[in-house]
């Protein structure tokens, strides 16, 4: 620790001398662009293909102290190598026209990436004025972690984080066999290495090994060597708009997280970031710009691309209190990185892309930034112009169709978005029991997407989220509840299933209705079922049953019984066809045929008789000559002279 202040102290020295000269170097012009560009095209050819845990001498002109004495030449030349277990301290000079130097120093650093990806390291760059120093003892070296072989039990969802809410980095089938090496500090999760990436899947999508036990939690493995460090910039050193400023970039491997520590602070970075220190009004202070990706902070805070915040640093230079709210980044501190696109692309896991178009939307920032404090009714422009042209605001991104359930087929995702220049884009993710089935993304400005779950499982409960995302990086992710996916034998009314029951209904209704019903009725009920019933069954009953028994039976009865009886009976006989019986006499038998005209058993005869005619007849007959004489009848009326 006491070569490390001193060298402090003559770096600081150093320092306030470069910067009286740099009043004069910022009027450099093409000298100093020419100086730029030249130290940038060095360091790809001194320190191109570097490997993991080595350091690179990148151009003139870098310092640095070891952990065992050193031959008197070694590591001071541009292209020189050292491993980073033999670094203690690390310090590149100011950017400096009149001496053609600028220290620039290149770490390929394993930090906690598995072994199983020799490839994959985390990339330093250290520009201008800057000292490093190793936190990590160094007699640790490189300390590999037990690894265990565990199997998919399920489809299972790879992310870069221990956490459901965490991007997705790949999708591991059932039956893989992956090599663990960590575990959750809380227990739920295993980093694995999977499609070379390396990421965490949950244990509940895991066989149940016994060796899972012997796996680190993470909070427990050792760091390796540059992983831990403690960091000292000085920003006096920026005399070159060609130039970015003195700073370290830290970039990790894409689709994955590693976990550093600078300065007391933890990081958890998938990504590309500038950190400097600088002494502000309340102190120094340690400075995190994300160019690329995002950052979660030790507290859970994430800290999306184009957004910078900040944490005090005590005496010592130590982590003091609470990281500040993330802020978008000025006009000012894009421009400050523009110059890394510049660097070669083969000392870095991916090109730095500064988003040109974003910084087109920004208007120049007063300096100092002003507080608002404005006379009340008169808003100054730096008010409306910094933080509402550029601030993500979460609150209004909400899924609003399909809520209720999933289509088994086709189906189109629609949201509620955010409104900022800053989202780049929108991803929908479909979950079936906690795991990724489908994936689909849409442009900024742009609230929804057309996809296709034909393929995926229909069985289980299923969720779908849509995030904003900021070149790729997810700042806001909103949820559905948990719902089910809809069977394909859905059809819309007149389809096929509906066409058999008019032929079958009518005759086995009362047998067959109860089983069918259950399983078929909830699909086409609305069209089949209340027809057939409502005009067939109780048509029948009232019509036919009621009709017959009270209209064909009363009427036989009263009609055709009495309209017979009268008619005959009156033409040609009295009294209900009966006669006058033998025991009777002439007198009474009248009153027996109930006032009709009938005496001395003769019958009167129509139409030649009536009642008032009849009862001559009783007397005499009249023979064919016109002599009348007695006639008697027989009782069954047939006539005897």
């Amino acid at each position: 620790m006491r070569r490390w202040w001193i060298g402090i102290l003559v770096l600081l020295l150093f320092g306030v001398a470069g910067a009286r000269t740099n009043v004069s170097q910022a009027q450099g012009g093409e000298t100093c662009t020419a100086l730029v560009q030249e130290a940038l095209a060095a360091i790809g050819n001194n320190c191109g293909g570097l490997g993991r845990n080595a350091a690179c001498y990148g151009f003139n002109h870098v310092l640095a102290s070891f952990t065992d004495e050193k031959p008197v030449d070694f590591f001071s030349q541009p292209a020189d190598l050292a491993q980073i277990f033999d670094i203690q301290t690390l310090s590149t000079a100011p950017l400096s026209v009149d001496s053609d130097e600028w220290g620039i120093a290149v770490l390929n650093v394993q930090a906690n990436l598995p072994d199983a990806l020799p490839g994959e390291s985390v990339k330093f760059l250290l520009f201008g004025d800057v000292d490093i120093e190793n936190a990590v003892d160094p007699d640790l070296g490189v300390v590999s972690a037990p690894v265990v072989t565990l199997t998919t039990s399920d489809d299972a969802v790879m992310r870069t984080r221990p956490t459901l809410t965490s991007n997705a980095s790949a999708n591991v089938p059932a039956g893989t066999e992956l090599e663990a090496d960590q575990l959750s500090t809380d227990g739920d999760w295993a980093r694995v290495v999977f499609d070379d990436l390396a990421g965490w899947i949950p244990l509940t999508a895991v066989d149940n090994d016994d060796e899972i036990a012997t796996l680190l939690p993470a909070d427990r493995v050792p760091y390796t060597p540059m992983q831990a460090i403690r960091l000292r910039t000085n920003l006096m050193g920026i005399s070159c708009s060609d130039a970015p400023p003195s700073l370290a970039v830290v970039q990790g491997p894409q689709q994955m997280t590693i976990s550093m520590n600078v300065n007391g602070a933890n990081l958890s970075i998938g990504s590309t970031i500038a950190l400097w220190t600088t002494q502000t009004p309340n102190g120094p202070a340690m400075v995190l710009a994300v160019i690329d990706g995002g950052v979660y902070l030790d507290d859970g805070t994430y800290i999306p691309a184009g957004f910078i915040a900040e944490v005090m640093l005590d005496a010592a230079g130590n982590v003091t209190g609470v990281w500040s709210a993330p802020r978008p980044m000025t006009l000012e501190e894009w421009l400050m990185f523009e110059p890394l696109e510049g660097v070669p692309e083969n000392i870095l896991n991916y090109p730095i892309d500064v988003p040109s178009e974003l910084i087109a939307n920004l208007e120049p920032t007063p300096t100092p930034i002003p507080i608002p404090t404005a006379v009340p009714g008169v808003p100054t422009a730096p008010a409306q112009n910094t933080p509402e042209v550029i601030q993500v605001d979460c609150a209004g991104l909400r899924p609003t169709s399909p809520l209720g359930g999933l289509p088994s087929g086709a189906v189109t995702f629609y949201w509620d978005g955010v409104s900022s220049p800053l989202v780049t884009g929108y991803r929908v993710n479909v979950y079936r029991d906690g795991a990724l089935v489908a994936s689909y993304n849409a442009p900024a400005g742009q609230t929804h997407v057309a996809g296709d779950l034909s393929s995926v499982p229909l069985l289980g409960m299923y969720t779908w989220e849509v995030q904003a995302l900021v070149n790729g990086i997810a700042i806001c992710t909103v949820g559905t509840n948990v719902s089910q996916r809809a069977f394909p034998t859905d059809v819309p009314p007149g389809a096929t299933p509906a066409q058999p029951r008019p032929e079958v209904t009518p005759e086995i209704t009362p047998e067959v209705t109860p089983e069918i019903t259950p399983e078929i009725t909830p699909e086409v009920t609305p069209v089949i079922t209340p027809e057939v019933t409502l005009e067939i069954t109780p048509e029948i009953t009232p019509e036919v049953t009621p009709e017959i028994t009270p209209e064909v039976t009363p009427e036989i009865t009263p009609e055709v019984t009495p309209e017979v009886t009268p008619e005959v009976t009156e033409d040609p006989f009295c009294n209900h066809n009966e006669i006058c019986e033998e025991n009777e006499s002439t007198e009474t038998c009248p009153s027996d045929c109930v006032i009709d005209a009938v005496c001395g058993n003769e019958i009167c005869e129509r139409p030649f008789e009536n009642a008032e005619t009849c009862p001559l007849d009783c007397a005499v007959a009249v023979d064919g000559v016109g002599n009348a004489r007695p006639v008697n009848f027989s009782p069954r009326g047939s006539a005897s002279h």
